[in-house]
This record gives structure tokens, sequence and C-alpha cells, in this order.
């Protein structure tokens, strides 16, 4: 009987454990940011909107067309600036930092964006030719058909 006794310990020890480890674990993975890069820049697309990260609490922006400087912490999970009075909360996502519909891109965001719209951008220009198989490209567009080769031509020897 006491045996018993001891492996039920044993086991609820055990389960206490596990379920500490498992709270603990929890924890780290929902944990927010507590600080930005120093250095950071974070540009918005299309607008003139840049955020800079120059210290561990303060950022500078030039929201609104000039530079200010701004502290910055973390409430619930967001960027919370203060500029003056005025208080702006930002989400942090992959991308950069995001508030309303405008997002601020980290550099190595806007550099994947780049990289992606430089590949459709490639796609785009590869899908205007078919290849015929015969040694003949058709521009889609304007069905007008030419022999591959060599380039280098010259027009005066194109026309008998």
């Amino acid at each position: 009987m006491n045996n018993l006794f001891r492996k039920k310990q044993e086991v609820s020890k055990l389960l206490l454990s596990i379920i500490v480890v498992f709270v603990v674990v929890l924890n780290a993975c929902s944990m927010e940011a507590k600080s930005l890069k120093k250095g950071e820049v974070y540009r918005s697309l299309g607008r003139s909107e840049v955020i800079e990260v120059i210290s561990k609490n303060e950022l500078e922006t030039n929201i609104g067309g000039q530079i200010i400087l701004a502290r910055y912490d973390f409430k619930g999970g967001k960027l919370r600036v203060v500029i003056g009075d005025k208080v702006i909360y930002f989400e942090i996502t992959k991308e950069g930092l995001k508030q309303g519909n405008t997002i601020y891109y980290s550099k190595a965001a806007l550099a994947a964006l780049e990289e992606k719209k430089r590949k459709a951008e490639e796609e785009k220009r590869a899908r205007k030719f078919k290849d015929n198989g015969n040694g003949t490209v058709t521009h889609n567009d304007t069905k007008l058909m030419w022999q591959q080769g060599e380039g280098g031509g010259k027009l005066e020897s194109a026309i008998p």
C-alpha cells in the first residue's frame, strides 16, 4: 500500500512538472517583443513616411511631413508610440509595423517585396512569347512570328 501511495505521488509530481513546462513554453511562445532594433528603418509604400528606431525607447518619424522624435513602448502586444499628447498603436507583423491600412515595411520585407515584383515581371515577359517547337517563337499579343537564332543580325540582311 505504501508503494502504491509513493507511485501516485511520483506520478502527480511528474504531471505537475509537465504542466509547469507546458505553461512556461506557452507563455514564451505568446510573449510580445520588448524592443525594436536600433537603426531599423520602416517605410510605407507609395508614401514618403519613414519610422527609424534610434534607441531602445525612442524613434524618429516623419509622419505628417515633419521629423518628430517620439517615445515608444509595448502594450497589449502592440507597439505604442507617444508623440506629444497623441498615442498611436501599431501591430507588429512579419512585414513590419501596421497602423490601420498602412504598413511600414522593414528593410528585409521591402527587399522581399522587390524580389517578388521582379519575379512577377520576369514571368510576365516570359508569357509574352510562345515557343512553337519548330525553331520559331510567336508574340502572344501581336501574333507576329520570329525565327529563333543568334541575335545581332541587321535589318538590311533580312530584307531581300
